[in-house]
């Protein structure tokens, strides 16, 4: 059986739309993001570490987490921050967040514990992260009577520490598959 020419042209556009369509979706796959952050809290921003994964890989960050707005109103406060995780090798991503804590009844003192949620979305990525987008929340318990685990051992601190969950779905990510 011979095909035309016209026939046989529209085939090959149609798979080569196939492929071009299937190369942009494996470029835009939106990936679960999350894992746990162990913070310190030193001057006018948070600092951290922890394991992440990004789909099924496992990476670890670095995090530097200032506050950009911040309101106290009594029992609760509000406000935003930008936290820069640093995968290494010039692998980066900061997340956009607002949050609101909520003053626990044990947070009185020295022995104080809060509870902070967090939501936000992913920008400014570097590296495979260029151009990745997504959203994400966290909560967990911060104040001077979190303890962090004993092999985390943070650096200069003002006594104030955090352990938060992040849970979210980030998108556009480059290949992971490498390294």
């Amino acid at each position: 059986m011979k095909l035309g020419r016209g026939f046989a042209n529209l085939l090959a556009f149609a798979l080569l739309f196939f492929a071009a369509s299937l190369l942009a979706a494996a470029q835009e796959q939106c990936l679960p993001f999350g894992g746990t952050i162990y913070g310190w809290h030193y001057g006018d921003a948070w600092y951290g570490t922890g394991d992440f994964t990004v789909g099924s890989r496992v990476m670890h960050a670095t995090i530097k987490d200032p506050n950009t707005a911040f309101t106290d109103m009594g029992d609760i406060w509000i406000g935003k921050e930008e936290a820069t995780f640093s995968f290494g090798r010039g692998e980066k991503i900061t997340l956009m967040t607002d949050f609101v804590t909520e003053h626990q009844t044990d947070s009185g003192g020295d022995q104080g514990v809060f509870h902070v949620n967090e939501t936000g979305f992913f920008d400014r990525g570097t590296g495979r992260f260029r151009g990745a987008w997504g959203r994400f929340n966290l909560q967990g318990p911060f104040g001077p009577g979190v303890t962090l685990p004993a092999e985390i051992v943070p650096g200069v601190n003002d006594g104030l520490y955090w352990i938060g969950q992040y849970n979210g779905t980030i998108c556009g990510v480059r290949d992971l598959r490498g390294d």
